[in-house]
């Protein structure tokens, strides 16, 4: 009998012991490796921008961007920053040109993500990533307040180059209807940066068959045909991310 108590009562205590340890909860993914801040990074993107007016114009233009995060410096709120240098040229034939001289640079803190673009400051991320949550992307500029929202988390991308196996989009704005189209969005792959940028302004969309010339789709009203096949008068800019790592 004592054999038995003497078994209870360290089974007892055991449990006891065991049962007081903390649990350890696994850390909070926050989603800061969707964009890396590391001073060296580079990344370099096709470009391309089509200007469409038509019936009487439509021009396409490809070129090249490189973005150099160049080093650390305190910026004028006495925040850490990682300036950004840019380039540009027409091809991989081509020497790399320097891009505009207005200051472009990154800040990052425990809630959001600011990136300075031609001295003007955007939220472009904020912490921890969550799918029901939108924020103005304009907060600390001039412009009209815009909001932003992410879609399609861990979503795998491949673009003819690279296979990301897990992004992240951020919608900065959107208002479509039947006459305009505006898409504009950033997506980030997850130990990478930016992969890819899409820029719609799309200021008319047909609605009148002969608005630019002979109507090419025979037995369809414009209503049925797909809006970004019926431009008449827009912008589209696309970045796709070719080349990136450390130098």
């Amino acid at each position: 009998m004592k054999a038995s108590h003497i078994f209870f009562s360290t089974a007892l205590v055991t449990g006891l012991l065991i049962s007081c340890e903390p649990t350890i909860e696994p850390p909070v993914d926050m989603g800061y490796n969707y964009f890396p801040i590391d001073t060296g990074r580079y990344y370099i993107y096709d470009v391309d921008s089509i200007f469409i007016d038509c019936p009487t114009y439509n021009d396409t233009t490809h070129y090249q961007v490189k973005e150099y995060y160049e080093s650390t410096f305190i910026d004028a709120s006495n925040n850490p920053a990682i300036r950004i240098e840019r380039y540009y040229r027409s091809d991989s034939t081509q020497s790399w040109l320097t891009m505009t001289p207005d200051v472009w640079f990154l800040n990052r803190n425990t809630t959001r993500l600011e990136k300075v673009e031609e001295n003007l400051r955007f939220v472009k991320m904020t912490y921890p990533v969550d799918m029901d949550y939108s924020w103005n992307g304009n907060a600390y500029n001039v412009l009209p307040a815009q909001d932003y929202y992410y879609q399609g988390q861990d979503v795998a991308l491949n673009n003819g180059i690279y296979q990301f196996d897990s992004t992240l989009t951020v919608v900065q704005y959107q208002d479509t209807n039947q006459i305009q189209y505006y898409y504009f969005t950033e997506t980030y792959a997850r130990n990478v940066g930016m992969v890819r940028k899409q820029e719609y302004d799309i200021e008319t969309l047909m609605v009148d068959t002969n608005a630019c010339g002979p109507w090419p789709y025979t037995g369809l009203q414009w209503y049925q045909v797909p809006k970004l096949l019926r431009i008449q008068k827009g912008t589209i800019v696309n970045y796709k991310i070719i080349d990136y790592g450390f130098e």
